[in-house]
C-alpha cells in the first residue's frame, strides 16, 4: 500500500500558499492560473499553518454574501482542518477525507511543519496505480501456472 510520503515523492511536494490578508479575488486568480483547487494559508512571518482556502470555502462564502472585491482570504478559509503524516497510507487519507467531506489534506512532519498537500485526485490516482499493479501481478501469476 502506498504511503503518503511515497505519494508526495511521486507527485512532488510543492505547496502553493497564500497569506490570510490577501484579497479573495487575488487568491482565486492564483488558483485559476495554477489550475489548483486549494491554497494553504500561512502567516507572512512564520511557517505556521493557519488553514486552507478551497473551492468549496469560496463558493460557500460568496453564496452567503461575501463581497468578491473586498473579502479577504481569512474571511473565507477553513481553519479547523485535519492533517496527516507521511507515514500514513492512502487508505488513511481517503478515510479522513470521506469522514470530513473534504478534498485536500495537508501533510505534516512530526514537528508540525508542512511537507505537502494531497488532494482526492492524487489519492484516486494512487489507488488506481495500486490496482493496476495488483492486476498485473495476478495476471503474471496465473499466466505462470502450468496447465
Amino acid at each position: 500500500m502506498t504511503t503518503i510520503a511515497q505519494l508526495l515523492n511521486r507527485k512532488g511536494a510543492t505547496v502553493h500558499t497564500v497569506a490570510p490578508d490577501t484579497l479573495l479575488h487575488e487568491a482565486i486568480s492564483t488558483m485559476v492560473h495554477l489550475g489548483i483547487g486549494a491554497l494553504v494559508v500561512k502567516a507572512h512571518s512564520s511557517d505556521d499553518l493557519l488553514g486552507i482556502l478551497a473551492e468549496r470555502d469560496i463558493l460557500q462564502r460568496l453564496a452567503n454574501g461575501a463581497a468578491y472585491d473586498t473579502a479577504l482570504v481569512c474571511d473565507c478559509m477553513s481553519d479547523s482542518l485535519p492533517s496527516i503524516t507521511g507515514t500514513h497510507n492512502t487508505n488513511d487519507a481517503l478515510q479522513i477525507m470521506t469522514d470530513r467531506r473534504i478534498r485536500h489534506l495537508p501533510v505534516l512532519d512530526n514537528d508540525g511543519r508542512l511537507l505537502g498537500l494531497v488532494s482526492i485526485g492524487d489519492l484516486v490516482k494512487a489507488k488506481l496505480e495500486e490496482q493496476h499493479q495488483a492486476i498485473e501481478q495476478l495476471g503474471n501469476y496465473i499466466g505462470g501456472i502450468p496447465t
